[in-house]
């Protein structure tokens, strides 16, 4: 789907589209907008979105760009007192299924090839400034049997899990929040990542 020059050339556009969301609008751009945004961006530069305005909330793919799946994601942009920035992925739930096992099934056979994320740093966005952290992921990276789940509980005594591998940090929530997958990955485990200034 992307090479480094194709990469470059959508995030260019992207600025520009992100640009005029925020003629109008303080708020971010996140969810079904952004996917909306990122199909017009991918078109200006003659990929192909099959992205249409249904609202619909299917798990994984949200579009598919040149017949390849994406998962459009924000992501929560850490950044530590060193100036190190991670990133925070929301994934999907899987309280539906009973054991680990099946959790990591599930996970593992997902529908999309990469996870496409446009996310934002709290502190920044309330400082008033619109920059935002694009990255692609290729999904093949997500390994989840090879990990090393250890189980939790939580203060209600729920079953959680966690594992860490090289730069991912992973955590299988609660049921109180329906078993939801989340994902800390660096910075350097995407495999491209370009920061943009919004000019509006």
């Amino acid at each position: 789907m992307f090479d480094e020059n194709k990469f470059n050339e959508f995030c260019n556009e992207l600025n520009i589209f992100l640009g005029m969301h925020h003629e109008l609008y303080e708020n971010i751009c996140k969810d079904v907008y952004l996917e909306e945004l990122t199909s017009k961006v991918f078109k200006s530069i003659g990929l192909d979105s099959d992205w249409k305005p249904d609202f619909s909330h299917s798990v994984g793919k949200d579009q598919s760009i040149n017949k390849k799946g994406i998962s459009n994601k924000s992501g929560m942009i850490l950044i530590d007192k060193n100036n190190e920035l991670t990133i925070k992925i929301s994934g999907s739930r899987t309280s539906k299924y009973e054991t680990l096992g099946a959790k990591l099934n599930f996970l593992q056979n997902n529908n999309y090839d990469y996870i496409l994320g446009c996310g934002t740093n709290k502190t920044e966005i309330e400082s008033g400034l619109k920059k935002y952290y694009c990255y692609v992921i290729d999904s093949e990276k997500f390994n989840f049997f090879d990990w090393d789940w250890q189980e939790d509980e939580d203060k209600k005594g729920d079953k959680k899990w966690y594992a860490s591998y090289e730069n991912i940090e992973a955590v299988i929530q609660s049921r109180s929040t329906s078993n939801q997958l989340w994902l800390t990955v660096s910075k350097d485990f995407c495999d491209f990542f370009q920061i943009i200034d919004v000019e509006y």
